[in-house]
């Protein structure tokens, strides 16, 4: 809780900058960050129990693009790139934890 980190989201020829601050944590239950600082988004990964040896991951991203037609412009553009941005960071996550239970078996 409090860790603040620097980030880009660059994707040619945006790039979108953000200081995120975790704000939540619960020992394998949630990750969460909200953004203090450059571009305005937020985000919580939950997770569930989805039988005895498998983890339901539940992720929540939510941001603020300018008004106008330049934000329209800008989402559209931006919407498909998030979400892979998203799967790409699920999948780096869900590497670490099976690589970390699998040697702590």
């Amino acid at each position: 809780m409090g860790a603040v980190f620097e980030g880009t989201f660059a994707v040619k020829p945006i790039s979108l900058s953000s200081t995120i601050e975790a704000t939540g944590w619960e020992q394998s239950a949630l990750i969460a960050f909200e953004s203090v600082r450059g571009f305005r988004n937020s985000s919580s990964w939950r997770f569930a129990a989805d039988g005895p040896e498998r983890t339901r991951l539940i992720v929540h991203f939510s941001y603020e693009l300018p008004g106008g037609l330049a934000g329209k412009v800008l989402g559209r553009g931006l919407e498909p790139m998030v979400a892979l941005t998203i799967r790409h960071s699920e999948a780096a996550l869900r590497k670490q934890v099976e690589e970390h239970y699998a040697t702590a078996r």
